[in-house]
């Protein structure tokens, strides 16, 4: 179910992304046609740019509270059953769980863990967090490259008005595909929402875990490397 619903977000914020993409790049060439100077398109890009945080932050504060709360059932169900059943991912795959209750074990604890005021301030806490690197990607990442392409293109404004405007549009539109952060990440939209979107998932799903094992009374526990589709060829 996790991996699910970071599947399907990925591509959802992705894909709003994209079709606001063109209509930025198509906003930008009619504000250059206009007449409109170097901050006049890039207000009208981000215009159009601006509508997709307040579109997504809905669907994406959701799935992260959905992500925190199956997690929790999850380490909750493995603990409680003592299922050897992995909660690593597989490439390709659902992470699918079924507890198996082991013979001559007697365990307490309930069937699900009680979710209570720490959990929802939690997840209010890490929401807002997660919402940062996504509400803060156009204004930090993009805003000044639309600015350098715009300010490019005036200077060759020389080759007809046509020709510069369609030029216009089609850098803005591969500017809009990229992405270059403060922290040196450099590459496309699409794998920048990946990674934004999984570390939100892995975020989510750690802090689960923790909660669980605090109402369980857990006072140890080891890290293993899983050694699977996420794990990152430095770990």
């Amino acid at each position: 179910q996790i991996a699910r619903i970071e599947i399907q977000l990925r591509k959802y914020i992705w894909s709003e992304w994209e079709a606001l993409r063109e209509s930025a790049a198509l906003a930008a060439r009619a504000s250059f046609v206009g007449g409109g100077k170097v901050a006049g398109i890039e207000r009208a890009v981000g215009i159009v740019m601006g509508r997709w945080f307040p579109k997504v932050k809905s669907r994406y504060s959701k799935d992260f509270a959905k992500v925190y709360y199956l997690s929790r059932n999850a380490l909750w169900k493995k603990v409680r059953t003592g299922t050897k059943f992995s909660l690593a991912y597989r490439e390709g795959e659902v992470p699918l769980f079924e507890p198996v209750q082991k013979a001559g074990d007697d365990f307490s604890f309930g069937i699900e863990p009680d979710f209570d005021l720490v959990d929802r301030r939690a997840v209010e806490a890490l929401t807002r967090e997660q919402l940062f690197w996504i509400g803060e990607h156009y204004d930090k990442n993009i805003s000044d490259s639309i600015k350098d392409v715009a300010t490019k293109v005036m200077l060759e404004a020389g080759l007809g008005r046509d020709i510069a405007a369609n030029m216009l549009r089609q850098l803005i539109f591969e500017k809009l595909g990229w992405v270059k952060t403060p922290f040196g990440f450099g590459g496309s939209s699409a794998q920048y929402f990946e990674m934004i979107v999984a570390n939100a998932v892995t975020t989510a799903r750690s802090h689960g875990h923790l909660r669980t094992m605090v109402d369980l009374e857990v006072s140890k526990y080891e890290i293993v490397n899983p050694m699977d589709s996420r794990t990152c060829p430095v770990c």
